[in-house]
């Protein structure tokens, strides 16, 4: 049996440190990821409901409206809240903008009401 020189000894203490720091790692990111606050659901809601009004025939109109069910099942506010917030998607969008070839950017519309200040009060007066 060969002895440990001060190199074996070394090498396995690096390799007994790599061991552990990756089973560290792997815990950390076994780890759920923290559930989002009802306000940043709500947020979301905003913002899919106003794909799902702006896109309504469209696929990814039908993409928003999973994502708002799922926000839903998600949340833990009353469905009426849920309402609500449709309606604000409703009211507050602006209406779309034109490229220069005509075409609607109606995305950029739903981006701009995502990051509205007006849009975020009315949503914490809803929110519990």
């Amino acid at each position: 049996m060969a002895a440990l020189t001060p190199l074996r000894w070394r090498v396995g203490i690096i390799c007994c440190a790599l061991l552990v720091a990756s089973a560290a790692a792997c815990a950390a990111l076994a780890k759920p990821a923290p559930k989002p606050s009802e306000f940043a659901l709500a947020k979301e809601y905003l913002f899919a409901a106003c794909i799902s009004a702006q896109y309504k025939d469209k696929e990814i109109g039908k993409e928003a409206e999973v994502w708002a069910g799922g926000i839903v099942e998600n949340g833990n506010q009353e469905a009426a809240v849920y309402g609500e917030i449709a309606n604000l998607a409703k009211t507050l969008t602006a209406a779309p903008e034109n490229t220069i070839s005509g075409t609607l950017m109606r995305l950029k519309s739903c981006l701009r009401l995502y990051d509205s200040p007006d849009a975020a009060k009315k949503l914490k007066r809803l929110v519990k």
